[in-house]
């Protein structure tokens, strides 16, 4: 029973990392994209900015915090049970630990996508 609860803290851990990881690369992107502001002159190269923009702030004002929120909370709550001297069904906590993975998994493909096209919009600007 234990097992299971040290494995999901470890994996919420690693899941912490990475998320913490996005939020320090959310800073290049701001960079790169106020980096490119100033080559863009069509109303079209402008429109996709402030489009693209607009998805960075989503991504790392909404969508990140609160996934670093709820993986702070459910790693709590099971460093909680750890110390428990109760008996705790492990599988209290495995529909929340399934669902932050599938999170986690989806925000990931997400943002590859998003710096994707972050990027090759910014080559344009060479």
């Amino acid at each position: 029973m234990t097992q299971y609860l040290t494995d999901f803290s470890y994996a919420t851990s690693l899941w912490l990392s990475d998320a913490q990881f996005w939020k320090d690369e959310m800073i290049f992107c701001q960079e790169t994209l106020e980096k490119n502001m100033v080559t863009f002159d069509t109303l079209e190269e402008k429109k996709r900015l402030e489009q693209l923009q607009n998805q960075l702030i989503m991504y790392r004002d909404e969508l990140l915090d609160t996934l670093l929120h709820d993986l702070t909370l459910h790693q709590q709550q099971i460093e909680t049970a750890l110390k428990s001297k109760l008996k705790i069904n492990p599988f209290t906590f495995q529909a929340n630990h399934q669902k932050l993975k599938n999170e986690i998994g989806g925000f990931e493909k997400q943002l590859k996508t998003f710096k994707k096209e972050l990027f090759d919009f910014a080559e344009q600007s060479k």
